[in-house]
């Protein structure tokens, strides 16, 4: 069964912006140590940034209510395909994420399901 759906659109330029401007109180803030780790080994760190900004607030629309952004986290796995883990239990929940970017823009697209017959 679907229990969340959540999409997010980011500016690149937004989120660069806010590094520049906060730098690494922003970083921590938003983004756990090895998403900024995997981040800062692509040639455009801002643009895959922006993508996992993206995907943290999709993720955080999908569960409905508001949860700390260094909760949820963005890795892949060996074959690149992105996955999110969430710093608490996900009761029996599975994320389907999906991202994407061009130069400008980032998207994330989420949706959660669980076999649980009643809603978490």
């Amino acid at each position: 069964m679907i229990v969340g759906v959540g999409v997010d659109l980011v500016e690149v330029a937004r989120v660069e912006r806010a590094i520049k401007k906060w730098g690494g109180h922003f970083l921590k803030h938003v983004f756990t140590p090895a998403e900024v780790a995997y981040c800062r080994k692509r040639a455009n760190e801002g643009v895959h940034l922006s993508a996992r900004f993206a995907a943290k607030e999709a993720v955080r629309k999908a569960v409905g209510r508001n949860i700390r952004w260094t909760d949820v986290e963005i890795t892949n796995e060996e074959d690149g395909k992105p996955v999110v883990r969430l710093a608490k239990s996900d009761s029996g929940r599975q994320f389907f994420l999906s991202m994407s970017h061009t130069g400008e823009y980032a998207i994330a697209y989420v949706v959660i399901q669980t076999t649980e017959s009643r809603q978490l």
